[in-house]
This record gives structure tokens, C-alpha cells and sequence, in this order.
């Protein structure tokens, strides 16, 4: 079962041509959506009639955003999902080169549970230094989604679930020495809200205050689509064929 977010880090999925080393591989390959099949066949080399469509149990449906125009512009409550060790580290060098980013916003870190958790205190000990409107409990993932109006992420198949959620969600280039896109090759990428500074995250963090009902909803209605072709419902009917072969 291949997760949604292949990246280049998934070498050992690629056939190599005839004639070169090749490990052993699966006769079946399940996948999470027609996205994530395309990624297999189009950069993994993998013969299409090896792969199966299954669906995910991260497949979730939308729900409205509960916030009015005039609340998010008086404060947007902003989710943000780490996965790696030096992602809240560049989200503090954003703020550190501006420090009115999140002005008027409540932040939620949703930290890594399963390593880095020292690193991960530190930096929000850090950022704390200048905000101080910050919430770190645990909760599940999707109570902490429906709390949001936006969702920034950078690595984390998490921020696609977010956007299956029908949340604005923001992919921001918090990469360190080497770049982790999880969205790359998975579709139309003019549906994802992406930036790489602190002035475009500022940009739109000011536009989602001051948008109309009407165009956040066209905005997350394309990110929706956008995800459900990586994340499909589960197809039991295609699970019990492939565990009765």
C-alpha cells in the first residue's frame, strides 16, 4: 500500500530498465487515488495493471468554515502542521524577518508526536517571544482542522487532508537543506495556495481576512477537488478482490 505522497525519497518503488538491478517488488501495488496511481506510472516506472485503486482512511468530507467575514478579520485562528525537525525553525526565521506576520491571528501548533519533540518545544519557546497568542495542546486532527480558517503545512500529507476538509490551506516552503514536496506531481498545482517568504505569507494571510464569502469558497472548492484526487473513499469491493487473489 503506497502512501499518497510519494516523493523522490521513494527510490525503492522505481523500476530501473531491463538489464540493471532491480530489488524485489510487490505483484500489487495499492494506491490512495488516480493521482497517486499516475505518480507510479508516470515517475515509479510502474506498469499500470500492477497498481489498484483502494481509497484511503484519510478520506474525509468537507465542513463549512464557522467563521464570519468580520471574525476573521478581527483574528484568523491559524492551524499549523509540522512533520519535520526544522520546520518550526524556518517558520521563526519568517517571523523574526517579520514580525507583524501573525498579527491578530490565534495559532495552533500540531506538533510531530513521534520525534523531534525537544527541537520542536524550543522553537516554540522561541516564537513565543513574540506571540503570544498560542495554543499547543494535543487533540485529534480534525478537531484541530474544524477550530482553523487557514492551514499551513509543508511536508506533511496532513495539509491534504485539510484541504479534503474544506479548509484554506497554505503549502509554505519551510525547507531546510533539501526541499520536501509532497504536492509535486499529484496534479494541477494552480488549485494550491503556495509561497516561499514572509512577505507572500503575509499577502495572503491579509487577503483571507478581507475575502469574500463567494471567492474562499471557489478557492476551497478547487483545493477539494484537488485532493480527492489523491485521497479517494475506501473501495472495500477492490480490497476483498485483491486480498482473494
Amino acid at each position: 500500500f503506497a502512501h499518497a505522497v510519494h516523493s523522490t525519497g521513494h527510490l525503492y518503488m522505481r523500476r530501473r530498465k531491463e538489464g540493471y538491478f532491480n530489488s524485489p517488488k510487490p505483484d500489487i501495488i495499492a494506491v490512495t487515488g488516480q493521482n497517486a496511481l499516475k505518480w507510479c506510472v508516470d515517475w515509479a516506472n510502474i506498469p499500470s495493471q500492477q497498481i489498484e485503486v483502494i481509497g484511503s482512511p484519510r478520506f474525509t468530507t468537507p465542513v463549512p468554515i464557522k467563521s464570519t467575514e468580520q471574525d476573521r478579520y478581527n483574528c484568523l485562528n491559524v492551524l499549523i502542521i509540522c512533520a519535520l525537525e526544522f520546520e518550526l525553525l524556518m517558520l521563526l526565521n519568517f517571523i523574526e524577518e517579520d514580525r507583524s506576520l501573525f498579527n491578530k491571528c490565534k495559532l495552533w501548533f500540531r506538533k510531530y508526536p513521534f520525534a523531534w519533540v525537544n527541537e520542536q518545544n524550543m522553537a516554540i519557546s522561541k516564537i513565543q517571544r513574540y506571540i503570544k497568542n498560542i495554543k499547543t495542546e494535543t487533540a485529534p486532527l480534525y478537531n484541530q482542522i474544524d477550530w482553523s480558517d487557514v492551514v499551513i503545512f509543508n511536508s506533511t500529507s496532513a495539509g491534504i487532508e485539510a484541504m479534503l476538509r474544506g479548509r484554506y490551506t497554505i503549502n509554505v516552503d519551510l525547507h531546510d537543506m533539501f526541499q520536501t514536496d509532497p504536492l509535486k506531481n499529484k496534479g494541477d498545482l494552480s488549485k494550491v495556495i503556495r509561497c516561499s517568504t514572509p512577505k507572500e505569507l503575509r499577502r495572503i494571510l491579509h487577503s483571507v481576512r478581507n475575502i469574500k464569502k463567494e471567492k474562499l469558497s471557489n478557492i476551497v472548492d478547487n483545493q477539494i477537488n484537488f485532493a480527492r484526487e489523491i485521497y479517494s473513499p475506501i473501495d472495500l469491493k477492490k480490497i476483498e478482490e485483491i486480498i482473494s487473489i
